[in-house]
């Protein structure tokens, strides 16, 4: 949840970031959005992502931990024995 948050404020700084940007950056002979446009944009954007929110089903945690495993246990393994081999040639 934590990290949800936080997700979504730095989606919320970037937003505002990127409009700012864009204000200062356009062109002097376009004219300014409409507010209630940008109003009704912000709207069909906060929709979507309300829409886009997921969230986890019964069983995908341990799947995400067996696929981890999965993947970062043979380099584990590879490394763990690179150190074992070159514990026995320094010593």
């Amino acid at each position: 949840m934590l990290f949800r948050k936080k997700y979504e404020r730095g989606l919320q700084i970037m937003h505002e970031k990127n409009r700012q940007y864009l204000e200062e950056n356009a062109p002097q002979d376009t004219p300014k959005p409409d507010p209630d446009e940008m109003a009704e944009a912000d709207e069909k954007l906060q929709a979507f992502r309300e829409e886009e929110k997921l969230e986890l089903e019964k069983g995908d945690l341990p799947a995400m931990i067996l696929s981890a495993m999965l993947v970062f246990g043979p380099i584990i393994l590879v490394l763990c024995g690179l150190l074992t081999v070159f514990w026995f040639l320094l010593h």
